[in-house]
């Protein structure tokens, strides 16, 4: 709403009301809309995260900045919980308890009774007071200061946006990633026909597209395709892939290829919907490789096969409790019982989690090799391989072998006017990774199988590495 606003009417008077210096301040919608995202921003990088329940402990004598902290609470989707200026400490502890608070901007005549109680409240990391802390953390100037107040600092689509993807309209991403967020934002959407990089290239610049949306593969043959003396890339501001893990030395190269272009991570499936996780831009090579954090009202675990939360830095199945995740399997009871454990949809998707919340997804649960006992991730051998010149793809399978149980079979797409010999991949992998995980068989082939999404198809390489392994 305030976004809104500000385009039509970015001078007019929003909010007139007492500062915490007692000062009368009138604030137009621009000013209002910059101070909402220097605080927003500040907060966020003192450590508020997305979620986090946020208390707001002043009255209408610092009127300005409460309505300030109010729509800087909702700007970075976390859940604004009003304190009642005339509690006594014990209500303010009560309250701040019962709602989990990790975080709350004060007045400062009410610092007081939050330093008599704050041994007594586990769950409250951050307090900012509006004008001295008396210790217990920065001030409101402070934390407003070290905020970003350029609207470009935040993953959003705006009316001046052009959106353009080769995601088909037969899949959900094609309406729901590409057309109907660019709408909703009043901008607009470019639909492109394939994800031939010339094609893509020619349609960014003739519709200067300012946001190309697409799975890691794209952005692989982006690498090796992109001239710039040929190819204007000028409009876009953003990279955003999604729909398959991006590997880590594919984001490296894209963020030192493209360095003005800032990279977006998101992570879901058909079966949730518009919901699922995002990595802001500001996070692609701080938090290299991760998938982000749940989107607003998303909620995510990682559970083991009992469906039990596994500890942090465990490896777990990724489940997905959200509003909009698919109800049940339409006719289907036998697979929406499998889908479901406890109101939880279950992903097929392992990932890991830090101590910050910042989830990585390690690989799908049914492409998981398991050679001699051991559990082997094939996103982490094509990492490997990934980092070797010669190497634009790799894929990594498994193949039933009669006494290991399954082997590890690769295919791999080299770049242009490169060789590398099998003997040569196997090395390189072997100084990178424990002996089991090296891959003793390897395919050299022109191009990966895909699905119209882009995605690489095991299903059919792993059928391409028992005929191969038959012949």
């Amino acid at each position: 709403m305030l976004h809104k606003r500000v385009e039509l009417w970015s001078d007019w008077v929003a909010l007139v009301g007492r500062s915490c210096n007692r000062d009368e301040v009138r604030l137009t919608y621009a000013d209002l809309y910059r101070r909402v995202d220097r605080l927003a921003d500040g907060l966020r990088r003192l450590g508020v995260r997305s979620g986090d329940r946020v208390g707001i402990l002043m009255d209408n004598r610092s009127g300005c900045e409460a309505m300030v902290g109010v729509l800087a609470i909702h700007r970075l989707r976390c859940v604004f919980v009003p304190l009642n200026a005339r509690y006594a400490p014990a209500e303010v502890a009560y309250a701040i308890d019962k709602a989990e608070c990790t975080a709350v901007i004060a007045a400062s005549d009410r610092i007081a009774k939050l330093k008599t109680v704050r041994q007594n409240l586990p769950t409250l990391k951050h307090v900012v007071a509006l004008d001295d802390a008396d210790g217990l953390g920065p001030t409101y100037a402070e934390v407003i200061e070290a905020g970003d107040p350029v609207a470009s600092a935040w993953p959003k689509v705006t009316p001046d946006d052009v959106v353009q993807s080769f995601f088909p309209c037969f899949v959900t991403a094609g309406p729901r990633c590409l057309v109907l967020p660019s709408w909703w934002a009043g901008g607009t959407s470019v639909m492109g026909p394939s994800m031939a990089v010339e094609d893509v290239l020619a349609r960014l610049r003739r519709e200067r597209s300012t946001i190309y949306y697409a799975v890691p593969s794209f952005f692989i043959f982006l690498l090796e395709a992109f001239d710039r003396g040929r190819h204007d890339l000028s409009s876009v501001r953003q990279f955003v892939y999604g729909g398959a893990a991006m590997s880590r030395e594919v984001i490296g190269k894209l963020a030192q290829a493209f360095p003005r272009i800032r990279l977006m991570q998101t992570y879901g499936s058909t079966e949730l919907g518009p919901s699922g996780t995002v990595l802001d831009p500001e996070h692609p090579l701080t938090r290299l490789g991760s998938i982000g954090r749940p989107m607003p009202s998303v909620e995510v675990a990682l559970v083991d096969e009992t469906g039990k939360p596994v500890p942090t830095g465990d490896v777990g199945e990724i489940a997905i409790k959200a509003p909009c995740v698919l109800e049940r399997c339409y006719k289907d009871p036998e697979n929406t019982a499998a889908a479901f454990r406890d109101g939880w949809l279950l992903s097929g998707d392992l990932g890991r989690a830090d101590d910050d919340g910042f989830l990585y997804h390690v690989d799908r649960k049914k492409d998981m090799i398991i050679r001699g006992g051991h559990n082997i991730g094939p996103m982490e051998i094509e990492n490997v391989l990934f980092q070797h010149p010669g190497v634009a793809e790799a894929a990594a399978v498994a193949v039933p072998h009669p006494r290991l149980g399954e082997d590890i079979h690769v295919f791999v797409v080299c770049r242009t006017g490169a060789s590398p010999t099998d003997e040569e991949l196997a090395a390189f992998c072997r100084e990178r990774l424990a002996d089991d995980k090296v891959p003793r068989r390897i395919t050299f082939v022109d191009a990966l199988p895909r699905n119209p999404m882009g995605k690489v198809l095991k299903t059919t390489l792993r059928q391409m590495a028992v005929e191969t392994s038959d012949g």
